[in-house]
């Protein structure tokens, strides 16, 4: 994936320093191709910790809705034909459910470590640090790629379901 800076005139806005995919691939990491996550100050990379915590409350919100989707079609999706197809999906929903609560809570104590680093409570594992906020941003672009096409899964099975409840319908008298 390649990256280009964004225009911005306040050079003191983290804004000015991430760049935005000019492609569209499956790489949803917000990494420059400079050595940003080395040289970034705390107080930047606290930022994009902050947006990384508001993904993951989306991305719980999304899941229960996924949840709610699921749980309409339930008996349509408990019929013979369908019933190992909807247990995948159904795992696979508890699993990105589990993944979540994982990587916010380890998302949570980065950001609370950030906030010590920038009141330079300890400055010793600088280099750690960063190699444990690459690692949370390699997480999250992982858990995205993945809620993404389970996400589609459940769509796709979704609307068998619906299809086929609207074939019910015509053909009754």
């Amino acid at each position: 994936m390649t990256y280009n800076y964004v225009n911005c005139n306040d050079t003191h806005s983290i804004q000015s320093k991430l760049l935005t995919p000019t492609t569209m691939e499956t790489d949803f990491r917000i990494r420059p191709k400079s050595d940003y996550l080395h040289t970034a100050s705390w107080e930047e990379l606290y930022i994009l910790t902050k947006h990384w915590l508001s993904d993951m409350n989306f991305f719980k919100d999304e899941m229960q809705f996924l949840n709610n989707l699921i749980g309409r079609y339930f008996i349509w999706m408990a019929e013979k034909d369908n019933f190992h197809e909807a247990q995948v999906i159904t795992a696979k929903i508890i699993e990105l459910d589990k993944t979540e609560e994982a990587l916010s809570a380890a998302i949570k104590k980065h950001k609370a470590d950030l906030a010590l680093l920038m009141e330079k409570a300890f400055t010793n594992e600088n280099e750690s640090f960063r190699r444990e906020h690459v690692k949370l941003e390699d997480d999250l672009a992982k858990f995205t790629d993945t809620f993404r096409k389970v996400k589609k899964e459940v769509f796709d099975f979704s609307e068998k379901a619906i299809e086929n409840d609207k074939l019910h319908h015509l053909l009754r008298p």
